[in-house]
């Protein structure tokens, strides 16, 4: 089923100019124009969880755009 899916996911969320713009790496990828990244930052389980709560169980990639 789709829930059983969803708790197995262990994808990490992206996160991105603190926008929250889920978990599909590829999805992210065409979004975003690369050289327009300024930042990039790995979040490990317990500040991705204190920050983005059960969103964050996996970690959390943030990534921060020039303006």
């Amino acid at each position: 089923s789709s829930s059983t899916f969803l708790e197995s996911d262990t994808r990490p969320l992206f996160v991105i100019d603190g926008v929250r713009a889920g978990r599909s790496f590829s999805n992210i990828y065409t979004m975003l124009n690369m050289q327009n990244v300024s930042a990039v930052r790995v979040l490990k389980l317990s500040r991705a969880n204190l920050l983005y709560g059960y969103e964050g169980r996996n970690g959390v990639i943030e990534i921060i755009t020039r303006s």
